[in-house]
């Protein structure tokens, strides 16, 4: 015998009622702070057991970067993961309908994340410079650091990452979402899909591309169009911007402006020459996302559809926020945040 769904509208209103809201979001919320409660405190535990009973993956810079490396997969993905389901086995699922996307649209689409990309790394940017100067300390870029230890995390970064986080916040999160509308689906996500890397680093851009990352995937219902957006914008941000401007050495370059002495190598003048090309081809791909996106809000694409079982319009904020697990998850993340711009 089949048992009743736990979420109905109600067949007045055909939305669901506050109670009931407040229920779905609790439940989403609680399961996603013991999901991250567990992918912080795992990798503590079985580290120290790994250092314990097995010191010698921890012997060597190579051997200690590839433990880290799986044991955070492992954790995330082998524990975190599985409680998440588990959790939110209650909460209805809604497949978007599977639509192909041309070469053409996906390159315009690619356009608009990569403006996306580009917003939000100039809001955090902009907000690193701010917490900065207010708390006199110098913050770690989580993902230089992370680059800087070789091939290992690059690949992970720019590949394996990639692969698993459209897995789970675009297919996991936003088929949990979308029966309450892909506005939700698509707002939520990818505030999750900025707070889950828990730093002000990656906050901004990560929630920027989660938007149409998301938009992307409700609209149809395929994870291979994000999954290579977030490949490329990965390779671009990461790897070769950073690359690039590193052999320029701005430092030096500052330095001369500064002394008025110019001592340029060969090697210095042709990556400054690779830079400016990079940066205008970038900032012409963010001109056309930006007339795109503009275009597609006239034509009106970018319209999101509600969803079978909506929550009501009023009490949205409160139906959201007032609720235990969305309390638990947001009190995790500040304290997250909070810990990411302490001096370690």
């Amino acid at each position: 015998m089949n048992s009743k769904p736990r979420f109905l509208p109600d067949p007045e209103t055909g939305c669901l009622s506050d109670e009931s809201t407040k229920k779905y979001f609790s439940r989403f919320g609680l399961s996603v702070f013991v999901m991250c409660t567990a992918s912080f405190l795992v990798p503590i535990v079985v580290g120290y057991l790994l250092n314990t009973f097995a010191p010698q993956l921890f012997e060597s810079k190579e051997l200690l970067v590839i433990t880290n490396t799986a044991l955070s997969i492992l954790t995330l993905y082998g524990v975190a993961l599985p409680i998440f389901l588990l959790m939110t086995k209650s909460l209805p699922k809604i497949k978007p309908t599977k639509e192909k996307m041309g070469f053409l649209k996906w390159l315009g689409g690619f356009c608009i994340a990569f403006l996306a990309m580009m917003t939000g790394n100039y809001i955090s940017n902009m907000l690193i410079i701010a917490i900065e100067s207010l708390s006199g300390t110098t913050l770690v870029n989580p993902i230089e650091s992370a680059i800087e230890q070789g091939i290992v995390p690059i690949i992970y970064i720019c590949l394996i990452a990639p692969v698993l986080e459209e897995i789970f916040f675009r297919k996991i999160v936003c088929d949990r979402l979308l029966p309450l509308g892909e506005g939700y689906a698509v707002f939520v996500s990818a505030v999750l899909f900025g707070l889950i890397h828990q730093n002000f680093y990656q906050f901004a851009y990560a929630f920027f591309v989660g938007l149409i990352f998301a938009f992307i995937y409700v609209k149809t219902g395929k994870l291979i169009y994000s999954m290579l957006y977030h490949v490329i914008i990965n390779i671009l941000g990461s790897v070769v911007a950073p690359f690039i401007i590193k052999q320029v050495d701005i430092d030096r370059l500052l330095t001369m402006l500064e002394t008025g002495v110019f001592d340029y190598d060969l090697k210095m003048i042709i990556f400054m020459l690779i830079l400016l090309a990079y940066e205008g081809v970038m900032m012409i791909v963010g001109i056309i996302g930006i007339v795109l996106l503009i275009k597609a809000k006239y034509d009106k694409k970018l319209k999101l559809e509600a969803g079978i079982i909506p929550p009501p319009k009023k009490h949205r904020i409160a139906n959201i926020f007032c609720t235990a697990g969305v309390a638990a998850a947001v009190a995790y993340f500040a304290f997250a945040f909070v810990l990411s711009i302490i001096p370690s």
